[in-house]
């Protein structure tokens, strides 16, 4: 979604922004995967759009992942962690990264 200006007079642009913001889309929120690291204790996941107070929601999608003991580790600028039991290979997530 492009976010109008304040200023905008294109009102296609502005309609267009509302019927982004009406079936879900904005620039204020990404949708990704990441499978943990079998190796580490935790995971980095680098997303430009993560600020010191974004909100990662993470959604295991395979048993690896359920049992895989995660939590979000940290959150900063242009990255998150996961921390996780090691040595469970294979371990995948969804997450949606919503930026406050």
């Amino acid at each position: 979604m492009n976010v109008p200006a304040k200023s905008e007079t294109d009102l296609p642009k502005i309609i267009q922004a509302i019927a982004d913001l009406a079936v879900g889309n904005s620039n204020a929120v990404r949708v990704g995967t990441v499978e943990l690291d079998s190796t580490a204790e935790f995971t980095v996941v680098n997303d430009a759009l993560c600020s010191e107070r974004s909100m990662p929601v993470l959604v295991p999608v395979n048993a690896a992942a359920a049992r895989s003991g995660w939590y979000v580790r940290t959150v900063r600028k242009s990255l998150f962690e996961i921390g996780h039991s090691a040595n469970i290979p294979g371990a995948l997530f969804r997450y949606e990264l919503r930026r406050n």
